[in-house]
């Protein structure tokens, strides 16, 4: 297992597995001085362009300070230097809901640069892919997220949304090659679909899987060990302010709460806190250099709700 595990980690080039940032602490003795001076810290660091004394900086304040309270309740259940901790990111002036939107309207501002397009569910798939064909190939090819942006059928709306599962079953289905990336190139929008129907390119094997395995994360180890990465779907709300650590608590499986899609592409049963190691996709700014760590065993943040994997031909 120790061996293929390393393999996977040698194609995907993760290096480090943790980054620890001091969590924000507000003295209570002080707490209106210190929020104003947090606050304008936040401003300057993440150049916030809203106005002084105007409805826009109030409600953003009002959200920065609620987002302080939140961070303060969620440190509060750390056990050891391994747990989650949180603290002030670019997102901490949004209201959770504001920040749900936000993440569908602008996702995946990473390794692929989605900008203003909520298409995690592409880009969680098609970086399984390339992942697969590095495992069985021996070469990475950057993929084309576009194709599957404004190709995709089976219920899937571009940059209004999607499914993983359905963007499977559709590119088995049609027998859809995955071209590279500069043969049809990222342009941040849905747009008209040019799909050529050529040779070139990555094709889906019709083995894939779309399970729910819920109450059998096992099995999930089993993939990540003898098969490869997965892309799954999760609750990401708490995430707002997530800076790095294991996530043990405060992370809501329940189904109603999905709402965006990320890549599993590893795990540590080391203990004492065994746990999955996850490909985000907001940006390397986001948790520890782009990746973040949750704990095995218990669906946190519904991570074994929807669980795909696949292979290519």
């Amino acid at each position: 297992m120790a061996v293929v595990w390393r393999r996977v980690f040698t194609v995907l080039g993760l290096i480090g597995l943790f980054f620890f940032v001091i969590p924000i602490k507000v003295d209570r003795t002080n707490v209106v001085e210190q929020e104003d001076e947090l606050f304008s810290d936040f401003v300057r660091k993440f150049n916030k362009t809203y106005e002084i004394n105007s409805e826009e900086y109030a409600k953003r304040f009002h959200n920065f300070k609620e987002s302080l309270r939140r961070i303060e309740e969620l440190n509060e259940g750390r056990s050891s230097n391994l747990s989650a901790v949180y603290g002030i990111t670019e997102y901490s002036d949004l209201s959770p809901d504001e920040f749900l939107q936000e993440r569908k309207e602008s996702n995946n501002r990473c390794k692929k640069n989605q900008k203003s397009c909520g298409a995690c569910w592409a880009f969680s798939t098609v970086e399984t892919v390339e992942a697969m064909y590095a495992i069985r190939k021996g070469i990475l090819h950057k993929l084309s997220v576009q194709e599957l942006i404004d190709c995709a059928e089976n219920g899937n709306l571009g940059c209004e949304g999607g499914d993983a599962c359905s963007l499977l079953k559709w590119l088995v289905a049609k027998k859809v090659n995955i071209e590279l990336e500069n043969e049809y190139p990222l342009v941040w929008k849905t747009q008209h679909c040019k799909l050529k129907g050529t040779e070139k390119g990555i094709q889906i094997a019709a083995n894939y899987s779309c399970e729910y395995l819920v109450g059998f994360e096992d099995e999930i180890l089993q993939l990540l060990a003898y098969h490869g990465p997965v892309a799954v779907s999760v609750n990401a709300i708490n995430w707002q302010n997530y800076l790095g650590g294991i996530i043990q608590f405060h992370c809501d499986g329940g189904f109603h709460n999905i709402n965006h899609a990320v890549q599993i592409v590893g795990y540590d049963r080391s203990p004492p806190v065994p746990h999955y190691i996850v490909r985000n996709s907001w940006g390397t700014e986001f948790g520890d250099k782009g990746y973040l760590y949750i704990a095995i065993g218990s669906n946190l943040c519904g991570l074994a709700t929807e669980v795909s994997s696949l292979d290519v031909l």
